[in-house]
């Protein structure tokens, strides 16, 4: 088998030996070492432990400072293992042959500006395991351009056609983007039903408790619903509750809302094969994460960089499919 020398680092001519360990270029005659040893003192990575400790244990960085350092040491030695940990390049790989998308937006002010934090995640239909992708920071406020935009440019084009659903918590312009890149759209059960557990009311004596109680309770029975007939009953049901004076303006709109789009309510059930969640209940513990660091950064660049090492260091998040019970 052929040899093949190393050329020289400078003028990438042809080498020859200069003692052991040396080697000389024959264009410019410069000398240099085949294995040259870092200069410095030993680097001691914190990186790895520092991560593990505040985004593994739930621990704040002042805590790290119970030994010989200072806290103000601690806490420059953990940004610099935020940098490293970010500045690193990453590669995914998700298996299997059909993948479900899983978006989310998260708003934040800084100077009184809006900034939309975009995340995504990919799960594939046979696991229940997520990958979630570096998130993205971009000002203004969550818009349909903008996830495309991100989509585009984010997700790998042999993965992006592997996706065969997407999971949103019914962003305006959901069903639009959802069609753009031939996906169905699965809405989120949970941001629903928060809705109308905003306007349920506690005391039975206020105007019109009744109704709303009873379209909170139709509702939840609509969504895990499998019998057409049955589906049929829950729909005259909450029509004629929605359309009496005790319904409030907002009730039925949300009412109104969920009969157009009964379908994507509906997807998990249509197609038990994807084994789609009915809830982007993983973005929302993610997002729980994030905010316990929101009040340690001050600039966006700071919480982009404090939600990437989150991300970063869990491999992969539990995510769930839907549990089917009967009805």
């Amino acid at each position: 088998m052929k040899t093949v020398h190393v050329k020289s680092p400078c003028c990438q001519a042809r080498a020859i030996r200069f003692g052991g360990k040396r080697r000389q270029c024959v264009k410019c005659r410069k000398t240099f070492r085949i294995r040259p040893k870092r200069r410095g003192r030993r680097r001691i990575r914190h990186a790895k432990r520092y991560i593990q400790y505040v985004f593994g244990r739930d621990l704040l960085v002042k805590h790290l400072a119970r030994g010989t350092l200072a806290l103000a040491a601690v806490q420059k030695r953990f940004q610099q293992a935020l940098l490293a940990i970010v500045s690193k390049p990453r590669t995914m790989h998700v298996r299997g042959k059909s993948l479900s998308l899983i978006i989310d937006g998260r708003w934040h002010n800084f100077k009184d500006e809006r900034w939309t934090m975009y995340f995504l995640t990919v799960k594939p239909v046979d696991r229940d395991e997520a990958v979630i992708f570096d998130p993205e920071l971009r000002p203004g406020k969550e818009s349909a351009a903008t996830w495309s935009n991100i989509i585009e440019t984010t997700i790998p084009p042999l993965m992006k056609n592997r996706i065969v659903a997407l999971v949103s918590d019914g962003i305006a312009g959901g069903k639009g983007l959802a069609r753009q890149f031939g996906w169905q759209q699965q809405r989120c059960h949970f941001h629903l039903l928060k809705e109308l557990e905003k306007r349920r009311g506690k005391r039975k004596r206020l105007f019109g408790w009744t109704v709303r109680e009873a379209i909170y309770q139709t509702v939840r029975q609509l969504l895990v619903c499998r019998i057409q007939t049955r589906k049929k009953l829950f729909v005259c049901r909450l029509q004629r509750l929605s359309e009496r004076k005790e319904c409030p303006k907002k009730v039925r709109m949300i009412v109104n809302d969920l009969l157009n789009n009964l379908p994507e309510f509906h997807l998990y059930l249509t197609h038990p094969e994807w084994n789609l969640p009915n809830t982007t209940g993983v973005m929302e513990s993610l997002n729980s994460a994030i905010h316990a660091g929101v009040r340690k950064v001050r600039t966006p660049a700071g919480l982009l960089k404090w939600a990437t090492a989150i991300i970063r260091s869990h491999s992969k998040f539990v995510c769930k499919r839907t549990n089917y019970q009967p009805n």
